[in-house]
């Protein structure tokens, strides 16, 4: 035994590395475990930040959106649109520059016309016919005449 240079297991015959190789895994696995814990609690709070953060947003937008709510209710009232409206230079109309139309035989009936009354007479033009159904059909035609404006 004259070797300079001895390894472990000349220095130790009797010692066993499946000890070691058990003892190491146990400590990874433990390791392991122990990161998976850390990351998830990690995660768990990073989520819990972010939901306070978007709860708070969502209440500031619902607080401003109420003060545009109050805003707009305020900039709506008709006070506010006629000064508005006399900051534009704008005024009311005068007499003289309101039309006025008159309708002839209208309104004609009050109760609603009946299909029978509807009907198209034969002088009747295509256009006017095509309006009359189409007031027909809205409910806004009175009776089977055509609502003529005087000039």
């Amino acid at each position: 035994m004259d070797n300079p240079n001895p390894s472990a297991l000349e220095i130790n015959p009797g010692f066993n590395f499946s000890g070691v190789r058990a003892l190491l895994l146990l400590v990874g696995v433990i390791a392991l475990l122990g990161m998976m814990y850390l990351t998830q609690n990690s995660q768990a709070a990073m989520t819990g930040t972010r939901t306070l953060e978007l709860q708070d947003r969502l209440e500031r937008l619902r607080r401003e959106n109420a003060q545009l709510e109050y805003e707009i209710a305020v900039l709506t009232t008709p006070d506010k649109i006629a000064e508005r409206a006399r900051r534009l230079g704008l005024r009311p109309a005068t007499i003289t520059q309101t039309v006025f139309i008159a309708i002839n035989n209208y309104p004609a009936a009050s109760k609603p016309a009946s299909p029978a009354t509807l009907a198209p007479t034969k002088s009747a033009a295509p256009m006017e016919l095509l309006w009359n159904e189409l007031l027909a059909r809205l409910g806004l035609l009175s009776s089977g005449r055509t609502v003529e404006a005087s000039p």
